[in-house]
């Protein structure tokens, strides 16, 4: 593999997951660490981390009890009623993992460093059952991305 010389001695992750330019309907992720798996540096790794963090439940980790949120968990115990039950469940899981990643940026370039993460859109399928999160994020490199995070199912 020839490497960017931008990304020499840079710590690189695997990508877990396949992305996906248009999200609607339904798709099929496929996770596999031998079958053409990117490597993911610069805001795709922050992305990644992120959601990592974000749909990861906390206390799930043995050796990790304080990593993730409790987002998928309420969501799944309790669904979502009211929209504004939503924006304080993300601000609390968004704050979180804010807290968790920026505990953890010894050594990583500008580009793998949050400065911040914000919800700019939802959408709440009653009639299959799913929530969508539309999440931008921004490096301190003032690197951005806007991406979807795939969350749990929304019960009534």
């Amino acid at each position: 593999m020839n490497i960017d010389p931008v990304y020499t001695n840079r710590l690189f992750d695997i990508e877990v997951g396949q992305t996906i330019v248009y999200p609607s309907g339904n798709k099929q992720l496929t996770i596999s660490l031998t079958n053409g798996q990117r490597v993911v540096t610069g805001i795709q790794k922050l992305v990644q981390r992120y959601m990592l963090l974000f749909l990861t439940t906390q206390g799930s980790v043995n050796f990790m009890q304080d990593m993730g949120t409790n987002f998928v968990t309420v969501i799944l115990q309790n669904g979502v009623k009211l929209y504004n039950q939503l924006f304080g469940l993300f601000a609390i899981s968004n704050i979180s993992v804010i807290k968790q990643l920026l505990a953890d940026t010894e050594g990583l370039p500008d580009d793998e460093i949050l400065s911040s993460a914000e919800l700019i859109d939802f959408n709440i399928d009653s009639l299959n059952q799913n929530l969508r999160l539309n999440v931008r994020i921004t490096s301190v490199a003032g690197d951005s991305a806007e991406f979807v995070l795939p969350t749990a199912i929304v019960r009534s």
